[in-house]
């Protein structure tokens, strides 16, 4: 056996996400059996309960002072917002925001969020950071489905990540990101048979039922107030359906689906149909 590769995956949550924890060292655990003698890959999760006491101004900075370098970063939010700090609406998002700063510094840590579908908090604030830095979020049903969801995009990112065996062809290049924000073109189709053409400068269109939170609005009570979003992050578009009933559908250029870092990817020509008929397509990607 080769030399045995760790990755650190932290996990940030409320307390009241211990299901959900759980659901993550599960899938850590499954992931971990298989890549371990397959590709000598190991995932080391762990939260702040794990971390040694440390002291600081305030409780949350002890533990900041631990999480300067690690991997992945997995939030979860379930219904409990979080302890407020001195500098943050909860050590949650302190925890957020520290791994959000550093990996705009260092490429690490790598984003992976989860929340509740059915939460009756409002995350809307937590969501709009993570979009406001070019990053994606998912949603979940139950523990059960967070389980399966995280180890796919688990297996996927470390297995593209790291190029180990069956790795995608597709390679995140930081490159790409230095001439500042894309402009990503879509059409958008409507049930109707009208269309419109639809340019934004930045890195995260999102799609949904809301208008002042949506890029692109769609009106039918079929759509969802969040749909889905495609994420321009270092030259790849990645398209994820937070809702969980749009379908993909390549374009003639890309032929077989395409999933990268865990995460469908969306080339030029390529389609999104959602729950009301209406179809977005991506037309083009100025970087």
């Amino acid at each position: 056996m080769g030399q045995l590769t760790v990755v650190d995956a932290f996990i940030s949550s409320p307390g009241d996400c211990g299901d959900e924890r759980a659901a993550v060292h599960r899938a850590v655990d499954a992931y971990n059996r298989v890549s371990v003698p397959a590709h000598q890959t190991q995932v080391n999760a762990f939260g702040p309960a794990e971390l040694h006491s440390a002291h600081g101004q305030y409780a949350q900075e002890g533990i900041n002072r631990q999480l300067l370098r690690y991997d992945l970063h997995i939030g979860l939010w379930r219904e409990a917002a979080g302890t407020p700090t001195p500098s943050a609406p909860s050590g949650t998002v302190e925890e957020l925001r520290l791994a959000l700063d550093r990996y705009a510094r260092t490429r690490r840590p790598w984003m992976m969020c989860y929340f509740w579908k059915a939460s009756p908090t409002n995350f809307d604030a937590t969501k709009d950071e993570l979009k406001d830095h070019g990053w994606y979020y998912h949603a979940f049903r139950d523990p059960a489905e967070l389980e399966q969801l995280f180890l796919t995009h688990l297996t996927g990112y470390i297995r593209d990540e790291y190029r180990l065996a069956g790795h995608s062809t597709t390679q995140l290049d930081p490159r790409a990101g230095s001439g500042g924000q894309p402009t990503l073109t879509f059409q958008v189709h409507e049930p109707d048979g009208t269309a419109r053409r639809v340019s934004f400068e930045r890195s995260l269109v999102a799609v949904g039922r809301q208008p002042g939170r949506n890029d692109i609005v769609l009106t039918s009570d079929r759509v969802h107030r969040e749909q889905c979003t495609f994420t321009w992050k270092d030259g790849v578009v990645f398209y994820t359906d937070l809702a969980g009933d749009s379908r993909y559908e390549p374009g003639p250029a890309t032929g077989d689906s395409s999933v990268a870092y865990g995460l469908q990817t969306m080339h030029v020509g390529d389609a999104v149909t959602m729950p009301d008929g209406s179809r977005v397509v991506l037309r083009a990607v100025v970087d």
